[in-house]
């Protein structure tokens, strides 16, 4: 409906397809209902498929919003499915409702599938973010009475630099990575990940005889669940 809004949407509605394939973009904002937003939304639905098959380095996708900022998102809606198929990404924000989100998410749901079959240029030598997730890849906000049917399915080569600086991957039913409070929040969508991910990065220095090898076992952690992939201190309840 719109790539970058600053104002409330209500009660809007997307049943077209979204598809992006083009390329040099070092920042990316896709969605079926907008791409950048830092007003409220309520009861926004998605009805149309929301595809990203080109090239990019920071991707934010998802169904309602690619980043939401700012208001609350109320009883908003997806039913399309997301996919990445694309290539050259570094950094990686990606739901059936919203990619990253910084506000207050309630009364929300996710029917769609989301999909990652792209791939990835992970940096040599800096931070990478790779987050999927069924309603929200971040989520920098409380979740509440929200729930996610959709299947998560990802199978990229998953392959990071052990010189890369530090990163994460998190995938989960609701979130991949939250530090918030989430309150009636249920998962039924599977997960399946048949990716391939590096081995423990290791760091060796010296030379010859003296030459030792420590392995950084913290550099490049996992982390999936049904419900959030890395929760820090984020509490749960009716979860």
């Amino acid at each position: 409906i719109v790539g970058h809004h600053e104002g409330t949407l209500t009660s809007v509605t997307n049943n077209g397809v979204i598809k992006y394939s083009g390329s040099g973009s070092p920042t990316t904002h896709i969605s079926g209902i907008v791409g950048y937003h830092t007003k409220a939304s309520t009861s926004a639905t998605n009805n149309g498929d929301v595809t990203c098959s080109g090239s990019v380095a920071t991707l934010y996708l998802a169904g309602i919003a690619g980043y939401h900022s700012g208001a609350a998102s109320t009883s908003d809606t997806n039913k399309g499915n997301i996919s990445y198929s694309g290539t050259d990404c570094s950094t990686l924000y990606m739901a059936g409702m919203q990619g990253r989100h910084t506000s207050t998410l309630s009364s929300g749901s996710n029917t769609g599938t989301i999909k990652v079959d792209g791939t990835f240029d992970f940096p040599t030598d800096g931070v990478y973010n790779f987050n999927v997730a069924g309603i929200t890849g971040y989520a920098g906000n409380t979740i509440s009475n929200t729930t996610n049917e959709g299947e998560i399915n990802i199978s990229s080569e998953l392959v990071v630099p052990s010189t890369a600086t530090y990163g994460q991957f998190g995938i989960g039913g609701i979130s991949a990575r939250a530090v918030v409070s989430l309150t009636n929040v249920t998962n039924s969508g599977d997960i399946t990940v048949s990716s391939n991910f590096a081995a423990v990065p290791t760091t060796t220095t010296g030379e010859g005889d003296a030459a030792t090898t420590k392995n950084n076992y913290s550099m490049h952690p996992i982390f999936i669940g049904g419900l959030v992939g890395w929760a820090g201190n984020a509490t749960y309840n009716g979860a």
